[in-house]
């Protein structure tokens, strides 16, 4: 497929995005153990416990304003050092936090390291590696998340508070060091007009020697440019072209139907949603959760070349509509009927198959965030983006508690099969395909 010193150097560029990602997910993974605890303990209510749960949703909203500001001014390379940065603060400071006013605090830090991560690493992705393996290093960068969602599953349900909290602070730290390696994209090089160090980094990305003036797809990346140089990166010039204004639809109503399946809400509060059964405890539902979920999302990397963005976002989608609607069924019945033995284990299957296809979706979401826009809009699109992700995650995830108190849990199910539903009928009509398609190729189709 391509050059083994290719693979190698691809493979190092990607290296500090992938653990920032790790770092995410050890975040993210942090919240469905330690709410149940803190839960379990009687100091808190469902009103703080929500908050905890929800507020870094909030500060992923904050992020993407940010990173639009950043990505086009100080670069792709350098967003991404904030964001471990950020992740280092808020782990620090959780080591110290001693109420919920505090706790909340950095976990809106995370949070807004997040949005800021999500906007900057698609952009990376997308314009750092060709058509042909852009979607395996985006899933790669998904297992990764995977891996450190896992690692804090177990930590977090057998570790205490503060010592767990230190050992992410250490990780975090590492994180920022990491970065370090990051290759700035040669996009964002020539858009500065600095040509000799985009061409310098554009032939080590793929492992050649000859001029970059010899390479079409780098002559292709650099008449891109000099076109949207022309275009002026506003909110006017989102609705100007058929192309900003389709693209700008089809990402905002994606990220509004793939939180709306409830991924946020389950991953916070999945430990409360699984029970105890004779044989293992809701944390080690939860661990066997991530198992699941991170051998789906490494399986994704053997799809998602092989099969098109489109028909896969439509599988998924009607497959979680299905199995939201059968996990509602079986918390319904669990709470107002009458529970049986083997519940426990089938509400476990249940959300761990949501798991399993999330897992696949997610990874194409993101890689079709990072390929629709183009280059004059891409921070502010991404912006709008993630800024649509965040707050459906932090809605569905301020509520969930409040809805499974006064209708029961089974309600937010349903609530989220009805979303996956729309999200099906939807995507059907109007996302296109993209895989194997140049950047520039893309903008055309959408022309």
């Amino acid at each position: 497929m391509f050059a083994e010193s290719e693979i190698y150097r691809q493979i190092l560029a990607v290296a500090p995005v992938c653990y920032n990602e790790f770092t995410m997910g050890m975040g993210y993974g942090w919240t469905a153990p330690i709410l149940t605890k803190l839960k379990n303990s009687g100091y808190y209510s469902v009103e703080e416990l929500s908050w905890i749960g929800s507020i870094h949703e909030f500060g992923r909203v904050i992020g993407p304003s940010l990173a639009a500001v950043l990505l086009d001014r100080i670069g792709r390379k350098k967003c991404l050092i904030i964001c471990s940065l950020l992740f280092l603060a808020s782990w620090f400071g959780i080591i110290f936090a001693k109420s919920v006013l505090w706790i909340c605090l950095f976990r809106l830090i995370f949070g807004i390291g997040n949005g800021i991560n999500d906007v900057t690493s698609s952009v990376y992705l997308g314009e750092n590696y060709p058509s042909h393996v852009r979607g395996i290093f985006c899933v790669a960068v998904i297992v990764c998340f995977c891996v450190g969602e896992l690692l804090q599953f177990v930590l977090a349900s057998w570790i205490d508070y503060r010592t767990i909290a230190i050992i992410n602070c250490s990780i975090a730290f590492v994180g920022v060091l990491v970065t370090g390696l990051l290759v700035e994209t040669p996009q964002f090089l020539l858009m500065k007009n600095e040509r000799y160090e985009a061409c310098r980094n554009f032939s080590w990305l793929r492992g050649v020697h000859d001029t970059c003036g010899g390479t079409n797809e780098f002559a292709k990346i650099k008449q891109n440019i000099e076109e949207e140089r022309r275009k002026k990166a506003s909110f006017k010039e989102l609705f100007k072209a058929r192309a900003n204004y389709k693209s700008l639809t089809i990402i905002f109503m994606l990220n509004v139907f793939t939180m709306g399946t409830g991924y946020a809400a389950v991953q916070s509060y999945m430990t409360m949603v699984f029970s105890s059964s004779g044989t293992f405890s809701e944390y080690q539902f939860t661990m066997m959760y991530a198992v699941i979920q991170l051998i789906a999302s490494f399986s994704t990397s053997l799809l998602i070349e092989r099969f098109d963005r489109r028909v896969m976002v439509l599988l998924c989608y009607a497959s979680i509509a299905g199995i939201n609607t059968i996990t509602a069924i079986l918390l319904y019945v669990q709470q107002n009927v009458t529970p049986m033995e083997c519940f426990p284990w089938l509400i476990f299957s249940a959300v761990s198959i949501y798991g399993a296809i999330y897992a696949v979706l997610f990874p194409v979401v993101h890689m079709i965030r990072g390929e629709l826009f183009p280059q004059s809009i891409k921070a502010i699109g991404g912006f709008v983006a993630i800024t649509t992700h965040s707050i459906m995650a932090f809605v569905t995830t301020r509520i969930f508690l409040s809805i499974a108190n006064d209708y029961g849990t089974y309600s937010n199910f349903l609530l989220y099969a009805v979303m996956s539903l729309m999200a099906f009928v939807y995507n059907y009509s109007q996302l296109p395909e993209t895989r194997g398609k140049l950047l520039v190729d893309i903008q055309k189709c959408l022309e």
